[in-house]
This record gives C-alpha cells, sequence and structure tokens, in this order.
C-alpha cells in the first residue's frame, strides 16, 4: 500500500513539475509575442506617418514638378504589377523593388527645397499629433 502511495506521488510531483515547464514556456512565448507585436506596431505607425510626409510633399505647392513626377513614379512602380525583374525569379524579383523605389523617393527628394521638407514634415507631425 505505501509503495502505491509513492508511486503516487511522484506521478503528481512530475505532472505537476511539467504543467509548471509549460506554464513558464507560455509566459514567455507571450512576452515574446507581446515585444514583437509592439514592434510591429511602431513599424506600421513610422510607415503611416512617411506615407503622410510623402502625401503632403506631393500636394505642397513649392515642391518642384520633377520631384513630383519621380514621387509618382515611384508610388506606380510599387503598386504596379509589372517589374523591370518579374517577382517570380526568386530573388532579383524582389531585389529590384527594394532599389527602384528607394531611388525614385531619394532622387525627388534631392530636388525639393529643405524648407518644403521642413514644412511638410512639420504638418504630418501636427496631424499625428491630432489623431492622438
Amino acid at each position: 500500500m505505501d509503495a502505491l502511495r509513492l508511486a503516487l506521488r511522484r506521478a503528481l510531483a512530475e505532472q505537476n513539475a511539467t504543467a509548471q515547464v509549460r506554464l513558464w514556456t507560455w509566459r514567455a512565448a507571450s512576452k515574446r509575442n507581446d515585444i514583437e507585436g509592439r514592434a510591429v506596431r511602431k513599424m506600421l505607425k513610422r510607415a503611416k506617418r512617411e506615407i503622410a510626409y510623402y502625401r503632403a510633399l506631393l500636394t505642397h505647392p513649392r515642391t518642384p514638378r520633377i520631384s513630383k513626377w519621380f514621387l509618382g513614379g515611384a508610388i506606380a512602380y510599387f503598386v504596379s504589377p509589372i517589374d523591370l525583374i518579374p517577382d517570380g525569379i526568386p530573388i532579383l524579383g524582389q531585389l529590384d523593388d527594394l532599389l527602384v523605389v528607394p531611388s525614385l523617393i531619394y532622387a525627388a527628394l534631392a530636388f525639393i527645397p529643405a524648407s518644403v521638407k521642413a514644412e511638410c514634415r512639420k504638418e504630418t507631425a501636427n496631424r499625428a499629433a491630432k489623431d492622438l
């Protein structure tokens, strides 16, 4: 009878230890997912702010026409299903998107006066502050 009780206690102790390990693992995974979720939300908020900034640049009256063409070309190339190198080619297909779009944006920003950039940044920051 004592052997049966001892075996039962050991089995319960092992089950309890296994449950503890599962709980710790779940808590660690939950914390990691929370941290990753915050990072993704922060990145999406930043992307939304940048899109608003480029929209403000496109609509600003003192933005040069060549910059508007470059920004419009970057948006069109990003959205368009037609690429220089098809996306079906494993690495090069995505690489051309990663090179062409930022290059067009960089070229557009090179022609825009600093005062217009600062004004549009301030405008988008004020709009973002109002949304909070």
